[in-house]
């Protein structure tokens, strides 16, 4: 009698095993898909953490390290934060299109299922990471798309670099056990026609320092017009065009009134020149950009502006000067709300003194948002 018991114990646990095992498909891997991975995802690089087959939450993360460590064969260990989570969680996939998204700031470390873990391809475009490898698994969600105003919020960051050549040695497919994976999904390809074309930025508007904001030394390092990895332009917020629609505007609108405090960075840029004449069109405006290198003692504004929700007073942003591993300034930014517009400049000057590179750190929280860098010789 008790044999029979425990047989009936056991035939149930096995009996039960596939309707888990779904929840656990490509996280044990070779060390070539490993890597693979862990070579597509740089610093700052977006990725969303969803269980298509399990209920779970939607879990937007920027990276700050990803590699492959060896544990159960191979794993992809990601370190950074979560931005943003959906409010609930989602059954199978179930509604994904019509999650909320709350804002969050927890730190995150996970090893990843290639099967339930996805990277941006394109602006706003996340599609699954064991599919752009060369895997076989069974999903219920292939890709995925922000919200426009969660979107908008995370800045300009580097798109995942999806190998042009698949690892050689993949994964056992999930479903058959064989070896052979199935021929990958064509990841992200140019639609007829060519790739959209990103809107040119609009003229960046500044305001002069406060008369009481401490001088930069100078030998401070300097600020760059251009990000050293080339991030890509942000996709247009609208779907014809560079105009806007109402429903996008009514949503930044929106946010600056009834905002979370958490500001959104819109441009970063190195300026060696301003225009400060009275009465002038584009006074405050970046009249000359850093197009390339500058000679030594040259003076460099480092400006931003950002949307901030107008009864926030952020005080964790600052803006770095770095000249090889040593930071010369560190300068802190008050991005206060403002009652008459939701866009908030910033600006800080140094002088440049020593041949090589200069970097521009933008931090916010002590990590980093953006950085910039500028020749001196």
């Amino acid at each position: 009698m008790r044999y029979r018991m425990a047989l009936a114990a056991m035939t149930t646990i096995v009996l039960a095993t596939p309707a888990v095992a779904t929840a656990d498909q490509l996280m044990c891997n070779r060390r070539e898909v490993a890597k693979a991975a862990a070579d597509m995802l740089r610093e700052g690089t977006i990725v969303i953490d969803f269980c298509s087959q399990c209920e779970d939450r939607i879990r937007v993360v920027r990276v700050r390290t990803a590699a492959a460590v060896e544990d159960c064969k191979w794993e992809l260990e990601v370190a950074g934060r979560v931005v943003w989570e959906s409010d609930r969680e989602l059954k199978q996939g179930e509604g994904v299109k019509l999650a909320r998204y709350r804002r969050d700031s927890a730190r995150y470390l996970r090893r990843l299922d290639l099967a339930y873990a996805y990277v941006e391809v394109e602006p706003n475009d996340f599609r699954w990471l064991g599919g752009l490898l060369g895997l076989s698994a069974d999903v219920n969600v292939a890709s995925l798309r922000l919200p426009t105003i969660v979107s908008i919020s995370l800045g300009r960051r580097p798109l995942a670099q999806v190998p042009t050549v698949l690892p050689s040695a993949t994964a056992p497919d999930a479903r058959d056990g064989s070896d052979a994976p199935d021929a990958p999904p064509p990841p992200n390809k140019t639609p007829p026609g060519g790739a959209p074309k990103a809107p040119s930025s609009p003229p960046v508007a500044v305001q002069p320092p406060p008369e009481d904001a401490p001088a930069a030394p100078d030998d401070a390092p300097p600020t760059n017009g251009r990000s050293p990895d080339e991030a890509p332009a942000e996709e247009p917020l609208a779907a014809q065009g560079n105009a806007l629609t109402t429903a996008m505007v009514a949503q930044v609108f929106d946010y600056w009134r009834t905002g979370s405090g958490e500001p959104v960075l819109g441009h970063f840029v190195a300026c060696l020149k301003l225009d400060l004449k009275r009465g002038s069109k584009t006074r405050y405006e970046c009249v000359k950009t850093v197009d390339g290198p500058v000679e030594r003692g040259t003076k460099v504004y480092g400006w931003s502006d950002w949307l901030v929700p107008r009864d926030a007073d952020v005080k964790d942003v600052a803006l770095e000067f770095v000249y090889g591993a040593d930071v010369r300034l560190r300068k802190p930014l008050a991005l206060k709300g403002r009652a008459a517009s939701p866009m908030v400049p910033t600006i800080a000057a140094a002088k440049l003194s020593q041949r090589g590179i200069y970097t521009l750190r933008l931090t916010k929280g002590g990590e980093t948002v953006r950085e910039v860098q500028v020749e001196v010789r």
